[in-house]
C-alpha cells in the first residue's frame, strides 16, 4: 500500500531530528501494555502548560468490540475526555471518530471529529473534518475539512508527489499544502512548502527542505532547512497560516550512532540566528522498553536535560 502523506515525505529525517532529544520536560514516564486484546497507554511529565500547569499526564484505554472495531477512552489531566472509535472496514479503507467531553445533557465542549483513510498501491488519501460543536453546532473559525493525497510521480521512479487542499467552513479561506519527494529506506529526500488563504491574499508558508541517508550499518545523518514567515498547522491545514515570530532560515543537522546493539547515541545541531545543540542516549531494555536522556545546549538558557522512561 502507497504511504500516508504525513510518512511520505522523508520522515526518517524528521524522526531522527526529534526523537529523544530533549522535550518540554526534565522527566517523563510510560507505561504500556496489552491483555486479552485491550492495550492501554499512562503517561506523566512535569511539562508545564502556558498557564504553568502540570496538565501533560493522560490515561487511555483501547477495546476491541468487533472484527475491525475498536473503541477507546484518553483520560487527560486537564479534564478533558476523549471517546474514539477506529473501524477498519477493509485493507484499504478505515474510518475513525472522536469525541470530545461527551455528557448528557450535551455539554458546551462537546465536540466530534473523523478521519477516513483510504490505501492503495498506486495513491493514498487522509479525509479530516474538523471539531463540530454537538450543542451549538455553530461553525468557529476551527471548523474546517482537509484532504491529504500521495501519489506516484508520473514517469519518474520512486518519486512521490503529495497535495492537501483544505477549507475553513466559518472564514471560507482556501489553504493548500504541497510535498515532492523520494527514497527508500538507505535514502529519502523531499521538498514541502504551502499556501495559505489561496482566494485572497495568497500568503506563501513555510518551506522546507529534508534528507536522511544511511552512512553505513552503525550511523544515519539527517537534515531539515526551513524558511518563511508564516506557516501551516500539519494538524489542521484548514486554520489560518501562522505568523513566525521569525523569519531566519533554520538548519538542522543531525546524526545517531550505534554503540551497541541496545545504546544509540544522538546528536543535533540546530541553527536560526545562534546554535543550539543537543545531545540524546537512549538504552533498550527488556521487550520494547527504553530509557533515555536529552541534552540541551545554547547560550540564552542554562542546559536543560530530560529524562524518559517507557515500560512496554
Amino acid at each position: 500500500m502507497h504511504a500516508l502523506y504525513g510518512k511520505a515525505f522523508a520522515k526518517k529525517a524528521v524522526d531522527l531530528n526529534k526523537n529523544d532529544f530533549y522535550g518540554k520536560h526534565t522527566h517523563k514516564a510510560t507505561i504500556k501494555g496489552k491483555a486479552s486484546g485491550c492495550s492501554y497507554e499512562i503517561n506523566g511529565s512535569n511539562e508545564a502548560s502556558k498557564d504553568g500547569k502540570y496538565e501533560a499526564a493522560n490515561a487511555k484505554l483501547t477495546v476491541p468490540m468487533d472484527a475491525g472495531l475498536e473503541v477507546g477512552l484518553d483520560s487527560k489531566a486537564s479534564g478533558e475526555n476523549v471517546v474514539t472509535s477506529s473501524y477498519k472496514v477493509s485493507d484499504a479503507v478505515k474510518a475513525e471518530f472522536e469525541l470530545k467531553n461527551p455528557s448528557y445533557p450535551i455539554g458546551d465542549k462537546t465536540a466530534v471529529s473523523g478521519t477516513v483513510t483510504l490505501l492503495d498501491p498506486g495513491y493514498s488519501a487522509e479525509i479530516k473534518f474538523a471539531p463540530i460543536n454537538l450543542k451549538t453546532q455553530a461553525v468557529d473559525k476551527k471548523c474546517g475539512a482537509s484532504v491529504a493525497a500521495a501519489f506516484p510521480c508520473p514517469g519518474m521512479e520512486n518519486i512521490t508527489i503529495g497535495v492537501v487542499p483544505a477549507i475553513n467552513f466559518s472564514t471560507k479561506e482556501l489553504n493548500a499544502a504541497f510535498s515532492i519527494g523520494g527514497g527508500d529506506k538507505t535514502f529519502q529526500l523531499a521538498l514541502c512548502g504551502g499556501l495559505g488563504d489561496l482566494s485572497n491574499t495568497r500568503q506563501v508558508t513555510q518551506a522546507g527542505l529534508k534528507g536522511f541517508f544511511k552512512v553505513n550499518d552503525l550511523t544515519n545523518a539527517a537534515f531539515e532547512i526551513t524558511s518563511g514567515t508564516h506557516s501551516l498547522n500539519d494538524k489542521c491545514y484548514w486554520e489560518a497560516a501562522k505568523a513566525l515570530d521569525s523569519s531566519a532560515m533554520e538548519f538542522k543537522i543531525g546524526a545517531d550512532y550505534k554503540c551497541s546493539g541496545s545504546t544509540t547515541l544522538k546528536g543535533k545541531v540546530t541553527y536560526k540566528g545562534s546554535p543550539q545543540f543537543d545531545i540524546a542516549l537512549s538504552t533498550a531494555l527488556a521487550g520494547k522498553s527504553k530509557v533515555s536522556a536529552g541534552l540541551k545546549l545554547n547560550k540564552d538558557t542554562p542546559p536543560s536535560l530530560g529524562l524518559t522512561y517507557t515500560l512496554e
